[in-house]
């Protein structure tokens, strides 16, 4: 979106308080702790009967936000140069906005609603569809009175489909919802009881769920077995799911393997078979339900994603599924607890045949008619063979006598946790359904359930990260601009909230090694301009449809980039040209330019963003001639380019060591990796640098050994005293080598240094603290110090960049703000 603040005063029908604010809108946030771009942001104060967020302008305002959509301006709130909006309700205004914006488009757009699979059927539909279209889909579950319009103004002129899913809890909510989607398509996926408590009938919570439809050309029922749905006569542009022969879309054959389903449908006297990787009920009506809607959008492309059926992903929303304490499966699910969501969760006990199953299940969430309820639950519970069900609540006390399985009853979630122990031998290599109604906080029972997170840590400090890029850009002054790595995850600290504290830093460029790093980021809501440096293939789709921007290194990618670019419409879209100067990994070599300028000067699809190589050696002192070599040869490529091309490019080839020693090679812009962390091997650079990472662990057990024992795999190491050991969990798999074993290696604890003792284990590693005051729970610290990193790569015989990077993602990451 990109409105000016009068247009959007315009549309939604308030005032405008401004102090000369000639602001272009192109981003909105409600929330001020994902504030990352202010400059052209808007935040809308939204009143809900739990919170305000008038109370947040302040907050907005001091983290750059000029400019506000408010109902009233709060006493002492004295911005200067701020911008207000008032009008009498910013969600209706945030709807208005939304219509208008929705209606500059003229592109399909799917329209979902349904009581249940609306989010999985919408990624499902883009994860099928996203090779054919530009698609613009809701983010997460938005799909609220709040969340819909922030979906809707989420389009923009690239895309060419957009798929947003609508829900409601209350009479007469669909209709500001309708007019903001304004589906060409429209989807119900299910009816069942969930958020009935507010509506006086199932006729009356249908009605309000079809309003969805009004407008739409044609609209799909999925009313697979159920009776309720199958007795409506629906309008002729309805096409409705069924087992029933005289529906449009009906249901032949479905046939139930160990691991995946095969499926049989007739659609308008043509057959179509397909198989997914699920055998609940609900993923076979969901994977129908999009076979239906890619029919009716274009049937020519379905029978080439017949196969691709088969690759449909789990799609993870509340229900999770995690590895618990005593060997077991835990699924939790305690998000709400209707008895459509109950029956779903339950098939998942399908999955796991051979596995004893215990059920801790809640009373029912705000329902009517209770007893159908209840005798429908235990129906459901019946099918499976349940080696104990847990209860909790007051309801369930009346249905007790009607349990044939092994049962426990408590009325509250605090009673059961005072139990729980005693229920470890049930728990033992079985898969539990923990599924509860919100009130009953069932997440206190996945949390003692849960197998613990890792007690290691890697602390990331931002503010000292800060530090290390002001430090780079004094050197380089105002005008260069600066690129900053986080291939690799952030060089071990994490991708997503490094990007964002880059954002807020003000950086110019990220740099990531693949697509669906960049990817990550864009779902993150990063809007960084990010280079791609390794853009494979088969991620062009993914590349274009996130607005990421590929590293071209040979005439081979850009003709399969150039290509797909023509296949969907696009001219000018924004690479970066990179040369072989003497690295000789990636890039074009010196004398293929002319052939590359024709290239670029003839092809309209594709605009250079940059020219940029690679130095081999720029830290040494020993190959400064050939770094200024590859500089000079650098700087006449890119001018021979830039003058062919007729428009400015950024160049850029320096990198973190380079940027103080060779002040000639700034150019445009520089690129920044592990110098940002605070690690330089220019020792009066590494002095003016800030450490930014710390791996620390806590002691796990202490053992007392005797004289003569052996400590470890191997019997490294025979006692020659009385030993105090302990056991810190980090290991090989952590990052932590097997050389830093056998006294190789010190960490620190408090003032002193500890030996390692022992080789090194998967998980686990050893210390001889011995001569050390050291109690289990105490904090070791691995590294906190560039000379730390230092020792551990010299022990291990590599570099720095390799300590950091194999740090485990099964690490803790902890981010440090002050």
């Amino acid at each position: 979106m990109n409105y000016s603040l009068q247009d959007i005063a315009d549309i939604v029908g308030g005032k405008l308080l401004s102090t000369n604010c000639n602001k272009q809108i192109q981003t909105i946030y409600i929330d001020t702790r994902q504030i990352a771009l202010p400059e052209n942001a808007l935040f809308v104060a939204i009143e809900t009967p739990k919170n305000d967020g008038h109370r947040y302008l302040k907050n907005a305002y001091e983290k750059g936000v000029k400019c506000f959509l408010v109902q009233y301006i709060p006493d002492n709130t004295n911005f200067e140069d701020a911008c207000f909006i008032i009008v009498k309700n910013t969600i209706r205004a945030l709807q208005r906005l939304a219509h208008y914006h929705r209606s500059q488009f003229n592109i399909p757009v799917i329209g979902i609603t349904g009581s249940n699979g609306k989010t999985i059927v919408k990624e499902w539909l883009y994860f099928l569809l996203k090779d054919y279209f530009t698609i613009c889909r809701s983010p997460k579950s938005f799909n609220s009175q709040i969340g819909v319009p922030l979906s809707v103004l989420n389009l923009n002129s690239s895309h060419t489909l957009a798929i947003i899913e609508a829900g409601i809890s209350d009479p007469n909510e669909m209709e500001y919802l309708q007019s903001i989607i304004q589906p060409t398509i429209g989807i119900f996926t299910h009816f069942g009881s969930a958020h009935s408590e507010n509506f006086e009938s199932d006729e009356e919570k249908l009605n309000e769920k079809l309003k969805l439809f009004q407008s739409s050309k044609i609209n799909i029922v999925q009313r697979f077995q159920n009776k309720f749905l199958q007795d409506k006569n629906f309008p002729i542009n309805y096409k409705c799911i069924s087992e029933l022969e005289k529906d449009y879309f009906f249901v032949e054959k479905i046939n139930k393997y160990t691991l995946s389903t095969s499926i049989s449908v007739r659609i308008d006297n043509e057959f179509f078979q397909f198989a997914i990787p699920f055998i609940d009920d609900a993923s076979i009506k969901n994977a129908i339900t999009c076979l239906a809607c890619i029919y009716v959008l274009d049937k020519t492309i379905l029978p080439k994603l017949l196969n691709k059926f088969l690759e449909l992903p789990p799609i993870s929303l509340r229900l999770e599924i995690k590895k618990g304490k005593y060997q077991a499966i835990l699924i939790s699910d305690y998000y709400n607890s209707d008895i459509d969501s109950f029956e779903i969760a339950m098939s998942y006990f399908h999955q796991y045949p051979e596995t004893p199953k215990v059920l801790i299940l809640s009373d029912f969430d705000q329902i009517k008619n209770t007893d159908e309820i209840y005798s429908n639950a235990l129906k459901i519970i019946h099918q499976y063979h349940l080696k104990q069900s847990i209860f909790i609540g007051e309801e369930w006390k009346e249905y007790l006598h009607k349990i044939s399985v092994p049962y426990a009853h408590y009325l509250t979630t605090a009673d059961f946790i005072e139990q729980v122990a005693s229920y470890s031998d049930i728990f033992f290599k079985s898969v539990v359904l923990i599924k509860g109604a919100r009130k009953f906080e069932f997440e206190k029972i996945a949390q003692y359930l849960e197998l613990k997170s890792h007690d290691t840590i890697l602390e990331i400090n931002i503010p000292s990260l800060w530090h290390n890029l002001m430090y780079y850009k004094n050197l380089i002054g105002k005008q260069v601009q600066m690129m900053c790595m986080i291939k690799a995850s952030g060089y071990g600290s994490g991708s997503i909230e490094l990007a964002y504290a880059l954002q807020r830093f003000g950086v110019d460029y990220l740099a990531v090694a693949y697509a669906d790093e960049g990817v990550e980021l864009r779902q993150a809501k990063v809007s960084l301009p990010i280079m791609v440096m390794l853009p494979e293939k088969q991620a062009f789709q993914d590349i274009i449809q996130h607005q990421l921007e590929p590293e071209i290194y040979s005439f081979e990618i850009l003709n399969v980039f150039v290509e797909e670019l023509k296949k969907q419409g696009i001219n000018r879209y924004p690479v970066h040209i990179k040369f072989d100067t003497g690295m000789h990994r990636l890039g074009f070599l010196p004398d293929e330019t002319p052939e590359l300028i024709n290239y670029l000067t003839s092809c309209s699809n594709i605009v250079v963003k940059s020219i940029f190589s690679h130095f081999a050696a720029s830290e040494s002192d020993l190959h400064k001639d050939y770094t200024l070599h590859q500089i000079q040869l650098f700087k006449d490529i890119s001018t021979q380019v830039e003058q062919a091309l007729n428009y400015k490019v950024i160049k850029h080839i320096c990198n973190s060591a380079a940027i103080k020693r060779f002040p000639e090679g700034h150019f445009d812009m520089v690129r920044i990796g592990i110098g940002m962390y605070g690690i330089s091997d220019d020792a009066e650079e590494q002095k003016q640098l800030q450490n930014v990472l710390k791996l620390k662990t806590k002691v796990e057990q202490i053992k007392h050994l005797k004289k003569g024992e052996s400590v470890g795999y191997s019997r490294s190491v025979i006692l020659s005293r009385d030993s105090k050991i302990a056991v810190i969990p980090v290991g090989y798999a952590d990052g932590f080598f097997r050389k830093l074993g056998n006294g190789k290696f010190m960490v620190k604890f408090k003032d002193n240094f500890i030996s390692t003792i022992g080789n090194v284990c998967m998980d686990m590693s050893f210390l001889d603290v011995t001569d050390v005051e050291v109690t289990v729970g105490d904090e070791i610290i691995i590294f906190n110090t560039y000379d730390d990193i230092k020792r551990m790569a010299e022990t291990c015989g590599t570099i720095p960049y390799e300590i950091l990077t194999s740090i485990s993602q099964r690490v803790k990451r902890v981010y440090v703000y002050e």
